[in-house]
């Protein structure tokens, strides 16, 4: 191209070879001319094409796309992951060339799905080959968005063709998977294609049809599609980023009270700044700790331009440090430029309570070993089940297992069922026996991982790990010696007690955890677990009381009419042998009967007074949670032969799942020739009762103002199932209060709708008593989401209770449906003057959360009426005081926060919180100031000062939300309102023992709230709560969202304080 280029001439005997490089050629057409001896000859050669770095941070390639892409962002949908990203658009982590709209073709580790949780960018500019009507079609997995320019400006680019969902092909979707665009032959067209990968396959592919084509006519394939556009008519251009400055960041990974240290990892990235290495200094608690540097490097390809620079991890071990207790960590260097960075951070070694509960070792095995479930762990591996928040200290279910497996048969002959349930883990923890002084070797067998743990002795500080298993076996599918699931022998003595601990975490599909000895030869498959006469259980669980859940008065229907007046199936839930229940029908005959509720495991029967032959010889019983509209088998057999009248027997099943209803039904008799109908005196349901429906409550002559709400958290799924099936349902829930009308979660005014979502993965209970102001027929409406269940009782007992409205779906918040719907009740006929059981559950999976329950006596539920007021409800659970009482603040002294919900209505020129002899919270502060303040009597009247313009006056006639803070350090009391912090007042006071909420002083009648109020909760608490904590609380009262803080002294609404 007529300049001159660096040669070199190499001769050998007669040819002479001249030989010139020229360098950085523009693609296209170039004329090379060789001059010697006066001679010249020149021809021509074509360049191909290839990225050409312009020098002013950008990269052009003709005949093909530039694709981009960034790291570390989550989620499949929607593209506003990629699109809202701090980095996107201009710090991708890395870009290449594609020759046409495939990110197959791209290479750069996209030709497979081997890529998670990315965003990407093909891009390029057209040049269009021809001028009408274009369509194009675009396909992905996952999401994927096509966006056209009408010029080659990216920022005029607009939208064409979007895949929201996955995985299709090409598709004719204008509006959706494809769209149609007027272009003109020769003019520029910016195009782009953005991609959002979350897990499993990753691609994107664009294709078109040209005005001289069929546009109707769909390219094949998608994925991968030989028909994806060329880049033959595009420039792509990448842009180099600029290199970042150096970036930094410190973690503290922390052990457990169980290895209590921890290591601190300062993470270095170079970029345009540097590290001074030798400048580092980590700290903790302000001393200097030794450190290790690991050096590596990072780099980055932008089309061809590369970006390295060096990493370094730089650690320092804390060394044995005190559980439980609070550390702050510092981090500090400098870079080339002279800055100076630092981290600081803090962290606490967890401590483990089930380690230190002090068991001491039995002299002798007690049968059994302690099995602890963590439900909803998820994965596989142990270091998530040990990271999990429930673990090691609030186990899901807490058992005694017979033998050294989980799950189990309850027979140590019969292998327990592979596939019980998915996404928990266990533990099992006690003591070991062994029966004689010598060496034994373990074995452990687990879908999925484990470990087993032993220690020297019988304190759980000295165990060692001895076997593990980091993928997964079948049921008692030992390994052999020398595989990690298998220990060396280890020398045991007899009469010693040793601390002995497996865990196993299982994600999906088979689970199961079995661990066997030997003292001679190797652990074969499907050998025995160690045997319940060589354990003994870490934690002594509380016994739990079996009673019969069934008793005299419960509801009863007959499979048939077919018995005599005086022999009624009601006889035989009488406890009385003396009566019986006789049926014509003889076969397939029973009964069903509708409790308090329980979990059955077992049947009690006594034989009737005469004719042996119609006595049961088998039996099926069946329990329902819909008012017996449908029923789950629990167990079936034989019925022993009764060797005497009014003889008792008791037959026991397997059973974990309670219901309110059971069926039993006796499908043969003793001798079904000799006899003309099946007889029975009584009939027990042999289990543990569900205690919240056995509280004996009484309703109240009229509305209390409220109804009982309880919480239960968390709870997978969105079946009342699911919630009825948790451990925790229904006597152990994790929150418990009174709320003002029939919906939860609530805004706290009637009038106002709540928030409609929440949180996500918990269940709810309201319950109490119904009032209807006058007699007449009612219909109910129930709005959910996600189902719930609506019961009513005939009368105030829960055992009379009938399903009378259901949401199997979801509905938005107040999105009562219409008369017919199975969330719209029939009418049902009510009294005025008589109280009703009622009770409504849901059951929240993800999403919207909402329960409601409305009525009329007219028109129908119309959608976003309001729910039933309180002034026709009251709570099933005492526990709302509804006037001034005495209380026990307990033994406080110092720091303390007192907390109160309530709602009051005012009675005279003062109106006080609570309060003693000497001291008082004020409501409404003497001779009705309107604000919030304390009273030091005989001495002074306080009144709050607002901060940052906010609001202390006083609250009346709503549910409110007050705690107030003591805190010494600060020298100040805070006061706090629905979470909100509104006022502080100089000094401090002391509050403790007994005390009086809503009114002051002990013996006189002194500020008390009017007639009407309720306190429906009030706790004190031995710190200065955060405002973190606080907001909490305010949440748990229904006010916002989050934990409440262990407590002190809480009022459990039962005449007992914890």
């Amino acid at each position: 191209n007529g300049t001159d280029v660096a040669i070199s001439v190499s001769t050998e005997r007669s040819t002479i070879t001249i030989t010139g490089t020229a360098s950085d050629l523009m693609p296209g057409t170039a004329v090379a001319t060789v001059s010697y001896n006066g001679q010249s000859s020149s021809w021509t050669f074509t360049v191909p094409e290839r990225a050409i770095n312009n020098g002013d941070g950008t990269i052009t390639y003709n005949g093909n796309l530039a694709w981009e892409w960034w790291d570390g962002i989550g989620g499949a949908h929607p593209m506003e992951l990629l699109t809202d990203n701090a980095r996107y658009p201009d710090f991708p982590d890395g870009a290449t060339w594609a020759p046409s709209w495939n990110t197959r073709t791209a290479g750069a580790g996209f030709e497979g799905d081997g890529r998670n949780n990315y965003g990407g960018r093909m891009s390029g500019v057209l040049t269009a080959p021809e001028t009408g009507t274009y369509r194009f079609f675009i396909a992905s997995d996952d999401h994927s968005l096509l966006r056209i320019s009408t010029d080659a400006d990216p920022a005029n680019a607009v939208r064409v063709a979007e895949e929201t969902g996955c995985c299709k092909n090409f598709t004719l979707d204008d509006g959706g998977l494809s769209g149609t665009v007027d272009l003109v032959a020769g003019n520029q067209y910016y195009m782009e294609a953005l991609l959002k990968e979350g897990g499993g396959g990753d691609w994107l592919s664009v294709a078109w049809r040209m005005p001289s084509e069929d546009i109707d006519s769909v390219p094949g394939g998608g994925n991968n599609s030989p028909n994806s556009l060329s880049g033959e008519y595009f420039t792509g251009t990448v842009k180099v980023p600029a290199l970042p400055a150096l970036s930094s960041s410190v973690g503290i990974s922390a052990g457990t009270s169980m290895d209590p240290k921890a290591t601190i990892t300062l993470n270095v990235t170079n970029g345009a700044t540097t590290l001074d290495a030798a400048s580092v200094a980590i700290s903790l608690g302000g001393t200097k700790l030794d450190s290790t540097a690991t050096e590596g490097t990072w780099s980055k390809n932008f089309g061809g331009v590369a970006q390295e620079g060096a990493t370094y991890s730089i650690t320092a071990n804390t060394g044995a440090i005190e559980a439980g207790t609070e550390y702050s960590v510092s981090a500090t260097f400098k870079d080339s430029a002279g800055e100076t960075t630092t981290h600081d951070a803090t962290f606490t070694i967890p401590v483990w309570e089930i380690y230190n509960l002090g068991t001491a070792a039995p002299g002798s095995a007690v049968g059994v070993i302690s099995v602890r479930e963590y439900w909803g762990v998820g994965g596989g591996s142990i270091s998530q089940l040990e990271n999990h928040a429930t673990f090691p200290d609030s186990p899901t279910v807490e058992k005694d297992a017979g033998y050294f497996e989980w799950p189990q048969s309850g027979d140590i002959n019969v292998k327990p069922a592979g596939n019980v349930m998915d996404n928990y883990g266990v533990q099992m923890i006690g003591f070991l026996h062994p029966p004689a002084t010598g060496d034994y070797q373990f074995a452990i067998a687990s879908d999925d991982n484990s470990q087993l743990w032993l220690s020297t002795d019988a304190n759980p500080a000295n165990r060692v790990l001895i076997a593990k298993e980091s993928g997964w076996q079948p049921l008692r599918k030992y390994q052999p010696v020398g595989d990690e699931a298998t220990s060396v022998f280890i020398s045991l003595e007899a009469g010693k007690a040793y601390y002995i601990e497996a865990l196993m975490n299982e994600g999906g599909g088979g689970d199961n955890l079995a661990v066997a000895w030997t003292t001679g030869d190797a652990i074969v498959p499907d050998a025995l677990p160690i045997s319940g006469e060589y354990l003994s259980p870490w934690v002594i669980l509380e016994v739990v009381e079996i009673v019969d859940v069934s008793q005299p008065g419960d509801p009863v229907v007959p499979t048939s009419d077919n018995h005599p007046g005086g022999e009624h199936a009601g006889f035989a839930i009488d406890n009385d042998a003396s009566t019986k229940y006789l049926n014509f029908d003889k076969l397939d005959t029973g009964l069903t009967i509708s409790t308090g509720g329980g979990v059955v495991t077992g049947l009690g029967l006594t034989s009737a007074n005469d004719s042996p032959d119609r006595d049961p010889a088998s039996f099926v019983l069946s329990g329902s949670n819909d008012g017996g509209a449908t029923f789950t088998e629990i167990a079936s057999g034989d019925v022993a032969a009764f060797t005497a009248r009014f003889e008792r027997q008791e037959l026991s099943f397997a059973n974990e799942t309670g219901y309110s209803t059971y069926h039993l039904i006796f499908p043969t008799v003793a001798n079904e020739g000799g006899a003309n109908s099946m007889q029975i005196a009584e009939i027990e349901l042999i289990g543990t009762a569900w205690g919240i429906y056995n509280l004996g409550t009484t309703a109240p002559g009229s509305a209390a103002g409220s109804i009982s709400l309880r919480e239960f958290d968390p709870v997978g799924g969105t079946s009342i199932a699911e919630l009825i099936a948790h451990p925790s349902f229904p006597d152990d829930p994790t929150l418990e209060t009174a709320i003002g009308y029939f919906e939860w979660p609530q805004s706290g005014d009637i009038a106002v709708n709540p928030e409609g979502n929440v949180k996500d993965n918990y269940g709810a209970q309201l319950i109490g008593f119904l009032h209807p102001p006058e007699t007449g027929d009612y219909q109910f409406a129930l709005a959910a989401d996600d189902n719930a269940q609506l019961w009513l009782s005939t009368d105030e007992n829960p055992a009379n209770r009938q399903l009378i409205a259901q949401e199997t779906g979801w509905q938005p918040v107040r999105g009562y449906q219409a008369v017919g719907d199975e969330a719209t009740s029939e009418f049902i006929t009510l009294e005025g003057g008589k109280a009703y059981y009622i009770e409504a559950l849901f059951n929240e999976g993800g999403g919207g959360d909402n329960i409601a329950v409305a009525w009329t006596t007219g028109d129908p539920v119309a959608a976003g009426a309001q729910p039933i007021a309180g002034e026709f409800l009251s709570p099933w659970i005492p526990g709302a005081l509804t006037e001034p009482t005495v209380v026990d603040f307990g033994d406080l002294s110092g720091d303390a926060s007192y907390e109160f919900f309530f709602n009051a209505t005012k009675a005279g020129a003062s109106t006080a919180i609570a309060g003693n002899n000497a001291f008082a919270f004020k409501l409404d502060q003497w001779n009705e100031q309107g604000v919030f303040g304390t009273t030091v009597f005989g001495v002074a009247d306080n009144l709050f000062t607002a901060v940052e313009g906010k609001s202390v006056a006083s609250v009346f006639d709503r549910d409110v939300h007050v705690v107030l803070v003591n805190d010494t350090a600060a020298g100040e009391t805070r006061l706090y309102v629905d979470g909100d912090h509104v006022g502080v007042l100089d000094g401090n006071f002391e509050l403790a023992g007994e005390a009086k909420v809503m009114g002051a002083r002990i013996e006189a009648n002194t500020d008390p709230m009017g007639d009407g109020s309720v306190m429906h909760k009030w706790a004190v608490y031995n710190s200065a709560l955060s405002g973190a904590e606080i907001a909490d609380l305010a949440a748990a009262a229904g006010v916002g969202g989050g934990d409440a803080p262990a407590l002190s002294i809480v009022n459990n609404g039962d005449g007992s304080v914890t």
